[in-house]
């Protein structure tokens, strides 16, 4: 018991000293992105998110935006593919 307290507490640590991911993929059904600027495009099939440097690419079926605000933009849908685009 102890050790697997102990590997929690080092994981905890180790995922502290990086940046929080600003894309999350959750299941087949849901897509969060942090830190974005907007929406560039949106049909059910495609959504282009905009962020300070790139575009990020969601496609699949029945896309829709769950709910947004200035830090996070949620994508619900059946999710098929995430991509990076350069600006």
């Amino acid at each position: 018991m102890a050790y697997l307290q102990e590997l929690k507490r080092r994981s905890s640590e180790i995922a502290g000293a990086f940046p929080s991911s600003e894309v999350q993929i959750i299941g087949r059904k849901k897509c969060v992105i942090a830190g974005h600027k907007g929406l560039y495009s949106l049909t059910t099939e495609e959504v282009v998110v905009r962020r300070r440097g790139d575009r990020i690419l969601v496609r699949g079926a029945g896309l829709r935006v769950e709910d947004a605000d200035e830090g996070e933009i949620r994508i619900g849908g059946e999710i098929l593919s995430v991509e990076f685009l350069p600006e």
